[in-house]
């Protein structure tokens, strides 16, 4: 694992200091949630460069912004999209209030983040978006995301967040 996530996982246990959202194993390269506080719809285990920075959301949509199983979090929930329907769209992370999508989060790598901008965005945000607020009309945010630790030893963040109520599509917000 590359120093620089090993600076973001550090982040992880500081804040979740009782690893009572996650757990990390180095020597295996393996992640678990806690899958009583965490809704998962597909099985998370690899700890990959976008699972530490996802692991990062999480933990401070917890402990720092207070969110709890009332506004449940989900990992990984699949969605329909395109005409005709077709399955394969995977949010990232999706918050819910009182059970009705509240926010989605689309989450990358330092990396790329820059690079998978655009196309995340117009691709895994918009296009995804109606096929979660169907009918209720309750989805307000969509966030594409990164996480990272500075030179300076503190976690820093970028991201884009979208007001999914006024714009909602890519055609509109660009």
């Amino acid at each position: 694992m590359e120093t620089d996530l090993m600076k973001l996982i550090d982040k992880v246990r500081e804040m979740d200091n009782e690893g009572a959202l996650l757990k990390t194993d180095f020597s295996k390269n393996k992640i678990e949630y806690n899958e009583n506080l965490i809704k998962l719809h597909e099985k998370v285990e690899e700890l990959t460069k976008e699972e530490v920075v996802r692991a990062f959301l999480v933990t401070k949509l917890f402990k720092k912004l207070g969110y709890s199983k009332k506004q449940c979090i989900e990992l990984e929930r699949r969605y329909t999209i395109g005409r005709p329907p077709k399955e394969g769209a995977k949010i990232d992370v999706l918050v819910t209030n009182n059970g009705n999508p509240f926010m989605i989060f689309e989450v990358k790598e330092p990396e790329k983040y820059e690079t998978e901008m655009e196309g995340a965005i117009k691709e895994q945000l918009f296009k995804v978006a109606p096929g979660i607020d169907i009918s209720k009309n309750t989805l307000k945010y969509l966030i594409y995301y990164t996480a990272y630790v500075s030179e300076a030893g503190k976690s820093s963040e970028k991201l884009v967040t979208i007001d999914f109520k006024k714009y909602r599509t890519y055609e509109e917000w660009e």
